[in-house]
């Protein structure tokens, strides 16, 4: 996984186990801090060993941490990637 972001506040990756599009603030299954920084911040992470999804991987952008917030961020402000074999 990496992540960037250009705002200066923090935001969050959100993962969820569903098969459809997801609902921010529904169903979290991780969370990941993208720190904030107007020049660009943010974290590369291998998980070797994977996370797993039985039922698919679905993902939200937000603004706050706790798993029940459902403010987007502003587009053009997040750089992610994903990547699975």
């Amino acid at each position: 996984i990496t992540a960037f972001n250009i705002n200066a506040a923090a935001r969050y990756l959100k993962f969820h186990n569903i098969a459809t599009a997801p609902t921010a603030g529904t169903g979290v299954t991780d969370t990941y801090l993208i720190p904030g920084n107007t020049a660009g911040a943010g974290f590369v992470i291998n998980i070797d060993k994977g996370i797993t999804f039985s039922t698919g991987i679905g993902i939200t952008l937000v603004t706050g941490i706790a798993d029940a917030d459902t403010a987007t961020v502003a587009a053009n402000e997040i750089v992610l990637n994903i990547y699975y074999k």
